[in-house]
């Protein structure tokens, strides 16, 4: 065994075996998520607030996702290891100051949706969108492979924009998922998350030569 390696499914023979199903699993999350963000006059205001003080749609995106960035602690297990029972309401996030990804995936719905903006949750896993593994996800229904989750808004100017993933210092449209298999909780389907245009991460080395006689 190796590090690095792709999962098995990619490249050994693997029997799978589940009784799950991707409509019933993204109607319970979906359901649950949305559950959480009920309204609150907290929320309402803090919204509000954000809203404000932005002059156009994109800053106040950004604004929420900086305040939440700022104010609240990422803490806990992720989406797969806890009952769907054990996320917080968006006040509770709000209140203690911390939470798993998905309790700060409830709140920046709540802001979002309380800011006008028409958001979305998507769950997302660190496997790349490649055939083999696709098939296999799709086929075979896993709550495992969906650990994260993202809350997707779009703007007329950079197209979707996914949040839960970058801090108030990235650039408003990057994403730690970019290219990543996700799934839509809305058509229950996988999915592949992509960076707004330009803004995904890439990495520029320069070299120097100096050649003598």
């Amino acid at each position: 065994r190796e590090d690095g390696l792709p999962p098995w499914e990619a490249f050994m023979p693997v029997m799978f075996a589940t009784t799950g199903d991707w409509d019933d699993y993204a109607r319970d999350v979906r359901r649950t998520l949305k559950a959480a963000a009920k309204e609150s006059a907290t929320v309402e205001s803090l919204a509000a607030e954000a809203r404000a003080q932005a002059k156009d749609p994109a800053a106040a995106v950004q604004a929420i996702r900086d305040v939440v960035a700022k104010r609240i602690r990422y803490a806990g297990p992720a989406l797969d290891d806890l009952p769907l029972s054990a996320v917080s309401t968006a006040d509770v996030t709000l209140a203690d100051g911390y939470g798993t990804g998905a309790d700060v995936a409830v709140l920046l719905y709540a802001l979002l949706r309380e800011a006008g903006f028409r958001p979305e949750f998507v769950l997302a896993s660190s496997l790349p969108m490649i055939g083999a593994i696709e098939d296999a996800i799709v086929q075979f229904p896993s709550t495992g492979t969906f650990g994260d989750v993202l809350v997707k808004v779009h703007l007329r100017d950079l197209g979707d924009i996914y949040l839960n993933d970058t801090q108030q210092y990235a650039a408003l449209g990057a994403t730690g998922h970019d290219g990543r298999l996700a799934l839509n909780l809305r058509k229950a389907k996988p999915m592949r998350v992509a960076a707004a245009p330009g803004k995904s991460d890439y990495q520029e080395v320069l070299y120097t030569l100096r050649v003598d006689e």
